[in-house]
């Protein structure tokens, strides 16, 4: 059994110091931190376009990531394939954690070495159908850069996590219409990068 106490993280680091741990370090400019993982990947404080870890906008359309990457971080930043992301649920472990301003989400901390954190929050999505953030507070929504093409099953691959869930930490897939993919352009989900 872990011997990290949550309640004693929690009050003996303020949300800030959380971030500096060691293993961090700057690309271009952005904070990441190495969470000891096999690929050797470091992973973003911060999602794209944030000012801070606990901040969750933008949302981006599955489309819109790679002008995302390219026009905001640059290389060697990438969206995460399916794998980074299995690898960072296999090695780490996720609590919830709800920051002292009242952002909730997840801190996702090393196997290997628990003095290196990151925290996603629960940024819900954005529907462009009706124009609005939903499961904000709730549910976080990231997108991968996978995609399927098996007919039937064809579709976006996405990092999911809530509280209220029995598995609360999943991949799943954002199938696609039958006939279109338009479901890649309706929903508005988190980006958070990985680089080497």
């Amino acid at each position: 059994m872990r011997k990290l106490s949550f309640v004693l993280l929690a009050s003996a680091l303020a949300l800030v110091n959380i971030f500096t741990c060691n293993g961090q370090r700057k690309i271009n400019g952005y904070e990441c931190v190495d969470l000891c993982l096999p690929s050797g990947n470091r992973w973003a404080t911060m999602n794209v376009v944030s000012t801070y870890p606990a901040d969750y906008r933008p949302y981006w359309a599955w489309v819109d990531v790679e002008a995302a990457i390219a026009d905001y971080w640059g290389s060697p930043w990438r969206l995460p394939s399916f794998k980074d992301v299995e690898e960072l649920l296999n090695y780490c472990y996720w609590e919830r954690f709800t920051t002292s301003e009242g952002h909730s989400g997840w801190i996702v901390i090393s196997k290997k070495n628990d003095d290196r954190i990151i925290f996603f929050p629960d940024a819900g999505y954005y529907d462009y159908d009706d124009g609005r953030r939903k499961s904000v507070g709730q549910t976080g929504f990231y997108w991968t850069s996978n995609y399927s093409t098996v007919p039937g099953n064809s579709g976006v691959y996405y990092l999911e996590f809530s509280a209220d869930y029995e598995n609360p930490v999943s991949i799943n897939l954002l199938e696609m219409d039958e006939d279109s993919d338009i479901r890649a352009y309706r929903y508005g989900f988190s980006i958070r990068l990985v680089a080497r």
